[in-house]
């Protein structure tokens, strides 16, 4: 019979501090013994800061042709390590914008379109101009390096140009005078009884 082979050794553990065990040790309100080889701290690790959520947004979503020249389109939770000189924002129809594939588009009927500052913040607002564009549907898309593929994470931001109302004249028409008669009206004599 072979002789008895011992269990293999573990890896080495650095040793354990002991630590005193007293009755008042156990106690609730003993302070708790320090551990040299554990340190706390003393200012909490920092979080990084909070980027939010990627959102493209325009201002106002309703805009009134003739009277609205101007969009505010705002990008939200821009990613600062992916940005370019040359991401833009393309104003599109709308039935243009539904069936966006990420490559230009077989017929680009873009409206306008105006390069993204390159600023380093996670917010930016631009203002485009949409003096000339006709009433309809349309959608402000982000888009990366000069190219068509959507900047990920920002889903288009639709918009309405609309005609304006139709308005009341501001003053009422002219009205006709009433012209009294020239001669009075004749009435009949009075009859005795």
């Amino acid at each position: 019979m072979p002789p008895p082979t011992s269990p293999p050794t573990p890896p080495s553990m650095p040793p354990l501090l002991p630590l005193p065990l007293t009755p008042s040790s156990l106690s609730p309100s003993a302070p708790m013994p320090t551990l040299p080889h554990l340190t706390t701290p003393s200012t909490p690790p920092s979080l990084p800061p909070s980027v939010p959520s990627p959102t493209l947004t325009v201002s106002p979503v309703i805009l009134h042709h003739g009277i609205d020249d101007v969009l505010t389109v705002t990008i939200t939770g821009r990613d600062l390590s992916t940005k370019n000189d040359y991401d833009w924002i393309g104003l599109y129809p709308k039935e243009t914008a539904d069936s966006w594939t990420d490559s230009k588009p077989v017929v680009d009927d873009y409206i306008t379109y105006k390069y993204v500052p390159f600023l380093s913040t996670t917010t930016v607002s631009l203002d485009i101009s949409i003096a000339e564009v006709d009433v309809g549907l349309y959608a402000a898309i982000f888009l990366a390096k000069d190219g068509y593929s959507q900047v990920p994470g920002f889903s288009p931001a639709y918009f309405a140009i609309t005609a304006l109302p139709s308005t009341p004249p501001s003053t009422p028409p002219p009205m006709t005078p009433c012209v009294p008669p020239s001669t009075p009206p004749s009435m009949p004599p009075p009859t005795s009884p």
